[in-house]
């Protein structure tokens, strides 16, 4: 008898996958209603790089174009200049791309099963 159970667990397949293989029983499998691959979001990936760039460019325009028009006579700034009017600008227009990125880029994946 235990020779019997030692024929059969060594002529077994090693694993059931393997077995199920071996007698064609995964070649009938329907892919009909496999799921579509997901879409590519191409359009949402470039305007959320576009106007991360924005908001970088409009920060760092911001930090280093401000200045100071009067000294007096210790150095100190008696008349301050602001940035130029285009930083401000390019940080509310990344803002709302990136916004706008965000939600158009969640809106294309897939659902949730």
């Amino acid at each position: 008898m235990t020779t019997l159970a030692l024929l059969a667990a060594l002529l077994a397949p090693p694993t059931l996958g393997d077995g199920l293989r071996a007698i064609g029983a995964l070649n009938q499998v329907d892919h009909t209603l496999d799921p579509p691959p997901p879409p590519p979001r191409i359009g949402a990936r470039v305007l959320l790089g576009l106007s991360g760039a924005a908001l970088l460019a409009g920060v760092v325009g911001s930090v280093v174009s401000g200045g100071c028009a009067t000294r007096d006579a210790e150095q100190r700034c008696v008349d301050a200049v602001s940035s130029v009017d285009v930083f401000p600008a390019l940080i509310v227009l990344g803002l709302g791309g990136l916004t706008t990125g965000a939600a158009w880029f969640r809106r294309d994946l897939p659902e949730a099963p």
